[in-house]
């Protein structure tokens, strides 16, 4: 090649440069190429993650877009409903789940429901009791015959107006973050709700007695665990808060399959209470039996249509699937009435019952004559949680700062590789000196041992600074208290 290079410099000395100088070019290219390449792959993972994220967007925003039959947040569609007695008919209701439209819950479902009355929906496992009260929530269309409330079909009734008509409460309690009178407040429309109204749907529920009791009555923070409830007492919360937006239809699907036989029994007769005052339409689906002796109607379900229809007396006389049913707990004719005796003769030395569960004990704040107000000082020292957290995150600044240049450091290595990669191989084609070609690619040499070192200091940087970093934050993790660090995220929201 040198020969080569020998007889075109005879020939053209300027070819012969200009030819040298793009053979050290392209090494350089070439080189560049490589390093990046391998920089590149390096990217394939959040590149990966990246792709992953596109996909599940897909879903998500086709879940945003989708425009859903049963739209609850329109006001204009459909008639609205005036004065509405509370009356309910099915009329040849069938209906199978989106899902499965091979398995029918209700072939031939005929009922109907009359205002004011209180109606019970009672069978075996999975004969479709829940179901009903979803169709009657609207969160379902039968596929076949309809459903009329007030004379109108269901399906013609704007649908935020009839669920303003509707108070429900299901088998497992749900209390969101906020106050306790925050939650029973939810349940009237926008949320606005007086203190009074607040506290007669309290009374009703049976609920008002412990709320004062607790540490700031009815404005105790209430997150998850951050304060202990029994089931009970936040089903009756659940039950405060569908009874304050006065609804004409109440659905209890199981509402008191979480409290003890006294709570039950206050609850249910709080809801006669209610239900003779208001005239209130009740539809409860139960497993247990003694919570629907009293009702006016109780209704058998089983294989998709309605097996027996009467009273408890009745269906027990009349030896079918209720009668079972009632055997298997123990349930005579006369159930009702021995019930309610021994209930009264239990609390005829005290009219005041408690929880057979633990209630976080007061201090001093909730007496038992406390209502809303005045309950709770909101006086959060923010400027002593602010200094609090400049502290903390004042060490980890400036190790967080080490690691972030050492980091930028190890990014911007591979570029200068390149270069001394290009160089050095030029060199064998732009020097015709051997001396002179040595002397510079071992300076060149002594920049990659410099590289090497710079290397070095930027891993080490890097490495100590996130390493405390993160060796600070579990050191502060480990000195909490455990209920602190493994209690669940809306723990985090109680302003104390």
């Amino acid at each position: 090649m040198r020969a080569s290079l020998a007889h075109c410099s005879n020939s053209s000395p300027a070819l012969t440069r200009l030819i040298e100088t793009i053979q050290s070019a392209v090494m350089v290219c070439i080189y560049g190429i490589i390093l990046t390449a391998q920089f590149v792959a390096l990217c394939n993972p959040g590149v990966n993650a990246i792709n992953l994220g596109r996909i599940a967007a897909v879903d998500i925003y086709a879940a945003i877009e989708r425009k859903p039959a049963i739209d609850g947040t329109d006001e204009v569609k459909g008639a609205k409903l005036g004065e509405y007695d509370g009356s309910i008919d099915l009329q040849h209701v069938v209906f199978s789940y989106p899902s499965r439209r091979s398995d029918i819950v209700y072939r031939n479902l005929n009922l109907n429901i009359r205002a004011g009355s209180a109606v019970a929906l009672v069978g075996p496992s999975g004969s479709g009791k829940s179901s009903l009260a979803k169709l009657l929530l609207r969160l379902y269309d039968p596929i076949g015959g309809r459903i009329v409330v007030g004379g109108t079909a269901l399906t013609e009734v704007n649908l935020k107006s009839w669920r303003e008509k509707v108070g429900y409460v299901s088998q497992t309690p749900s209390l969101f973050p906020g106050t306790i009178r925050e939650n029973i407040a939810a349940g009237k429309i926008n949320g606005d709700a007086t203190d009074e109204e607040v506290i007669a749907a309290a009374r009703a529920a049976s609920a008002h007695e412990f709320i004062v009791d607790l540490p700031h009555g009815y404005k105790t923070f209430y997150a998850g665990s951050s304060i202990q409830l029994s089931g009970g007492q936040m089903q009756r919360i659940s039950i405060a808060r569908a009874l304050i937006r006065n609804p004409k239809v109440l659905i209890l699907d199981e509402a008191t399959s979480a409290l003890d036989t006294a709570s039950e029994k206050q609850v249910q007769m709080a809801l006669e209470r209610v239900r003779g005052e208001r005239q209130l339409t009740t539809v409860t689906i139960a497993h247990r039996l003694t919570t629907i002796l009293n009702s006016d109607e109780i209704v058998v379900i089983a294989d998709g249509e309605i097996q027996e229809k009467g009273t408890h007396r009745e269906l027990v006389e009349l030896g079918g699937i209720y009668a079972t049913l009632c055997e298997g707990q123990n349930l005579t004719a006369d159930a009702a009435e021995k019930i309610e005796s021994a209930f009264a003769l239990e609390n005829a030395p005290a009219e005041k019952w408690h929880d057979e569960e633990q209630q976080l004990p007061s201090d001093g704040d909730g007496e038992g004559n406390s209502e809303i107000a005045g309950d709770r000082e909101d006086n959060l020292d923010t400027a002593g949680v602010s200094r609090r957290i400049k502290q903390l995150s004042r060490v980890d600044f400036r190790y967080n700062l080490v690691g972030y240049a050492g980091s930028v450091l190890l990014g911007a290595l591979p570029a200068g590789e390149a270069v001394l990669f290009g160089l050095i191989t030029g060199n064998f084609f732009l020097l015709d000196e051997g001396d002179e070609m040595k002397s510079t690619n071992t300076s060149l040499s002594l920049w990659f041992i410099l590289l090497a070192l710079l290397s070095f200091l930027g891993n080490v940087m890097s490495g100590i600074g996130f390493g405390v970093t993160g060796g600070y934050l579990l050191l502060v993790a480990s000195n909490c208290p455990p209920p602190i660090t493994h209690t669940r995220f809306p723990w985090n929201q109680d302003p104390d």
